[in-house]
């Protein structure tokens, strides 16, 4: 069956209006280069996914770590740069809480924390699994993925900053730890991936 350019067109367009948006492009952190105790950083295992639209941050968070024996997550840290001056919940989310100037232990204070509420139904990221948060950015735009992914932590005397972190927790002998992501000198910070265009790529080699 063939079809006419016009038709790809029309249906590009039906697509837009469905979702409100083209695929987004993205840029990934990956945890963890550190830890904040004697639990291995390769077992705080966690992928952030920055992706901005206009003034509109969503942040997926997949917790890498094994369904069995790992560990849930309930806090994560970013950063972001100075003419950005706040985050909104889009829409308001249960079970986690929105903070400014946060400290992840060992990492220093990060502008930005997301960490889960207490009480009967705490929000937690469980092994395997994987959340999106949206945000409305507030501040002097444009906005985009490097705003939060290229600056670091401020810290005291002593402590290692990081481009962000998460806290582990609920692992082997409910153990917990901070897990950070500190890219080494000479290596590249970010990793800048189309999705939308991945997705694309890969049906028509199908």
């Amino acid at each position: 069956m063939r079809f006419s350019k016009t038709t790809f067109v029309a249906a590009a367009v039906l697509l837009v209006g469905l979702f409100g948006r083209p695929a987004e492009a993205g840029t990934v952190l990956t945890l963890s280069d550190l830890s904040s105790d004697e639990t291995s950083a390769e077992e705080l295992d966690a992928t952030l996914l920055f992706a901005v639209y206009g003034d509109e941050l969503t942040l997926t968070v997949t917790n890498d770590t094994p369904e069995v024996g790992g560990f849930d997550i309930d806090a994560l840290y970013f950063n972001a740069t100075s003419n950005i001056t706040g985050l909104q919940f889009v829409p308001p989310v249960s079970g986690w809480t929105l903070f400014p100037n946060e400290t992840a232990d060992g990492f220093g204070t990060f502008d930005f924390a997301i960490i889960s509420d207490p009480g009967n139904d705490p929000g937690e990221i469980a092994p395997g699994g994987s959340l999106s948060f949206v945000f409305e950015v507030i501040g002097s735009g444009p906005f985009v993925e490097t705003d939060f992914t290229a600056e670091f932590s401020e810290v005291p005397p002593g402590e290692n900053p990081a481009l962000a972190a998460a806290k582990f927790v609920n692992g082997t002998s409910d153990d917990s730890a901070f897990g950070a992501v500190i890219p080494e000198p000479g290596t590249a910070l970010l990793t800048l991936i189309g999705v939308g265009t991945l997705g694309w790529i890969k049906r028509r080699m199908r």
